[in-house]
């Protein structure tokens, strides 16, 4: 009995620390958030009172207070979607709707909404995807969300340099080619896997904090976060998606100021390879 009770009050202990550990993550998180959500509401109120009280000479100088305030809107309203997707993973709602998605085309589309900012940063943007359409099992919106976030990321922490992405087919866990025009009819029954990698020089991480970033609620650097932005769910996010569509997102860093290393893999239903002007296509089992 005694034993017993010493094997109980050791469980108690390290569950008692456990809560302690995750009470302070989510206290720092409720800071960080707050301060997140006051960002874009001062935005919106400023500039929309500098209107109201006549500060504008111009139609077009109200036409730039009225932009400023649409964005900062929209950076609020992601904020919210995050908070929201968090709670309904931590609790099990989160739905999803399945379809044939041409990840390639999904991925060209969202590099394509950050090249202004890339291009406001002087960063240089390295593209590699020449593969062919790739077709996956997959929620377009949620997908769509992961490399949103990740390449959202890969630009805030990257002040010089550049950001990499490029795409290549795996089969069964091994990288057959980055730039295949064929698919060998052996590997047609293993496991087939389109693989993203986006690859950025930015300020990086330690190798040993690196499994925190996709915690829910763990901020590992705070002041890196307040002089970056973010409100650290991006990651636990993404993950948590990829998972759902039985795919799965990794990170890696050399360490601090050695860039970051994010790799994006899902499995492949369906290839779409040209071959001079003529469309082949192969279903994968």
């Amino acid at each position: 009995m005694v034993y017993r009770l010493k094997g109980w009050a050791y469980q108690l202990e390290v569950a008692s620390k456990e809560a302690q550990v995750a009470n302070q993550f989510k206290s720092e998180f409720l800071a960080n958030i707050s301060h997140e959500l006051r960002t874009p509401l001062n935005g919106i109120i400023g500039s929309l009172q500098l209107i109201i009280d006549g500060f504008c000479d111009t139609r077009e100088e109200e036409i730039d207070f009225l932009k400023q305030a649409n964005n900062s809107a929209i950076h609020l309203l992601r904020i919210i979607d995050d908070i929201l997707d968090i709670c309904k993973i931590e609790s099990r709602t989160l739905s999803m709707t399945f379809e044939n998605v041409n990840i390639i085309k999904l991925l060209q589309e969202t590099i394509d909404s950050f090249q202004e900012e890339i291009r406001k940063k002087s960063l240089f943007l390295k593209i590699n995807i020449s593969e062919p359409s790739i077709i996956v099992d997959a929620d377009s919106a949620k997908l769509k969300q992961v490399f949103a976030n990740v390449i959202s990321n890969a630009i805030k922490f990257t002040e010089t340099g550049s950001i990499n992405i490029s795409t290549s087919l795996e089969y069964n866990g091994s990288i057959v080619s980055e730039n295949t025009n064929y698919l060998p009819e052996n590997h047609s029954q293993k496991q087939n896997q389109v693989l993203v990698i986006i690859e950025d020089t930015g300020i990086g991480i330690n190798p040993e904090q690196q499994d925190k970033l996709f915690q829910p609620f763990v901020m590992v650097d705070g002041t890196k976060t307040r002089k970056f932005g973010g409100n650290g769910l991006g990651l636990a996010i993404s993950r948590s998606l990829m998972e759902m569509m039985n795919g799965s997102i990794t990170l890696y860093s050399e360490g601090v100021d050695r860039g970051t290393t994010v790799d994006i893999t899902m499995p492949i239903t369906e290839i779409q390879l040209p071959q001079e002007n003529i469309k082949f296509k192969q279903k994968l089992n």
